[in-house]
């Protein structure tokens, strides 16, 4: 005769159990969440008085929840904006300029110097500037045509 398998259970109602294992999440509130740590380690330790369970939401840290942040901006970028970054040339008449965005459904950049008028714009071109105030202005389209908002960058020369 086959030996019957043993359960072992926990009588916990569920007041109990939200107390014993009271989650904390912490990612956006706290300055220092505990960087490289295992969420599960946010757990709220079990009671002394039940030692069987002392210990259960521990979790050692694994490699792959090792990239912590602690900004909220990395969780959510603004949406249809875009963002520029700006490199020197060997030519002292011209900026390179990068352009980025987070834009559902994207179909591409505007952009308009000083007083000019908006016309398309690859996501890397270089910008020719005079003596005086250079003004670029750019701006992410989605393919529905709903135009982003406007970044600007003011260079004067």
């Amino acid at each position: 005769m086959a030996a019957q398998p043993q359960h072992i259970t926990a009588a916990l109602t569920a007041a109990e159990i939200y107390e014993t294992a009271r989650i904390r999440n912490l990612w956006m509130d706290a300055a220092d969440p505990g960087i490289h740590s295992h969420p599960a380690e946010k757990l709220h330790p079990f009671p002394p008085e039940r030692p069987g369970l002392a210990g259960v939401g521990k979790v050692p840290p694994l490699l792959h929840f090792s990239n912590h942040t602690n900004r909220q901006a990395d969780f959510y970028p603004t949406l249809n904006q875009t963002r520029l970054t700006v490199e020197r040339t060997d030519a002292p008449s011209e900026l390179q300029v990068y352009l980025e965005t987070e834009t559902p459904c994207f179909d591409g950049y505007l952009a308009k110097t000083d007083d000019g008028l908006w016309h398309g714009q690859q996501s890397e071109f270089r910008w020719s500037i005079h003596k005086g105030l250079n003004i670029l202005q750019v701006r992410s389209r989605n393919t529905a045509g709903v135009e982003g908002i406007v970044s600007a960058l003011a260079v004067e020369v």
